[in-house]
């Protein structure tokens, strides 16, 4: 009929509509591995950013001004699925971008692909602070400890100071 799957697929091609678009989430697959190379993530985490971009991103019709912050959102999500201790801060001072558009940004493409992700826990990021402050390795695992402890003692509540 008509309608069937290889017709349409017959017309989008010859329009040049299917393959301008699938051109041009190519090339913003390519800019999310642009990103995650300069913020220095791993390749699984790139790759999953990438997936995220496509299946959540581009049917969003994200406007192309917050693009590069939806690519970093997505980065962000992958780096909380895999357990790569990276803040929305953090990825964004490194994109670039403004943080507050990544949060948004980032729980729109997790409740429209129902990501259910862990809460990061202050231990969590402890050895990327670590990391950044130059602790040595040999520590870390103690600020690890200490970063438990203070959150079962009731030390820490969450918000932000002031």
């Amino acid at each position: 009929g008509a309608c069937d799957l290889g017709s349409v697929l017959r017309r989008v091609s010859r329009s040049g509509a299917g393959r301008k678009r699938t051109s041009r989430l190519r090339g913003n697959l390519g800019l999310v591995g642009d990103i995650a190379a300069r913020v220095q993530v791993h390749d699984d985490v790139r790759k999953r950013a990438q997936e995220l971009f496509r299946d959540g991103v581009a049917s969003l019709r994200v406007p192309h001004a917050k693009r590069e912050a939806a690519m970093v959102a997505c980065l962000y999500l992958a780096c909380r699925e895999k357990g790569t201790p990276r803040t929305s801060k953090d990825l964004s001072r490194q994109a670039g971008c403004e943080d507050a558009q990544v949060r948004r940004l980032s729980a729109l493409v997790r409740d429209k692909l129902k990501l259910e992700l862990d809460v990061v826990r202050p231990e969590d990021l402890m050895p990327r602070f670590c990391s950044l402050l130059g602790v040595p390795a040999r520590h870390h695992e103690l600020c690890r400890e200490l970063a438990a402890r203070l959150v079962e003692d009731g030390g820490y509540t969450g918000r932000h100071p002031q």
